[in-house]
């Protein structure tokens, strides 16, 4: 389902949408044993990671993807995996709330 908001601050909408990401994977965690929840790149999802880091979710059950990455080391500055540690992951991973074999990026093979 597709929801828009016309809110004033872009604080507000970030916090809006973690509280909306809260909402559906409570929901499905209480039909499903784990979830996968599919990250884009880009920078203006490190706003909403900020929330939602501190929302109420059994991050062990949740399993983050990468749907959108730079061709880049996941080390690089330029890497959208780096964003969702630096904004997400690292902070629940170090208050172990989340395992590190929970996180799938996209890893750049230049082997080939």
């Amino acid at each position: 389902m597709i929801q828009t908001f016309n809110e004033k601050t872009t604080e507000y909408a970030y916090q809006k949408a973690a509280e909306k990401i809260e909402g559906s994977i409570n929901r499905l965690l209480k039909t499903h044993g784990t979830i996968n929840l599919a990250v884009p790149g880009g920078r203006s999802v490190a706003g909403i990671f900020n929330y939602l880091k501190n929302k109420e979710i059994d991050w062990q059950k949740i399993h983050i993807f990468m749907i959108d990455e730079r061709l880049v080391e996941i080390t690089d500055s330029e890497s959208n995996f780096l964003l969702v540690q630096k904004h997400l992951t690292d902070e629940l991973i170090k208050k172990g709330k989340m395992s590190q074999e929970n996180l799938h990026p996209f890893i750049l093979d230049e082997t080939e």
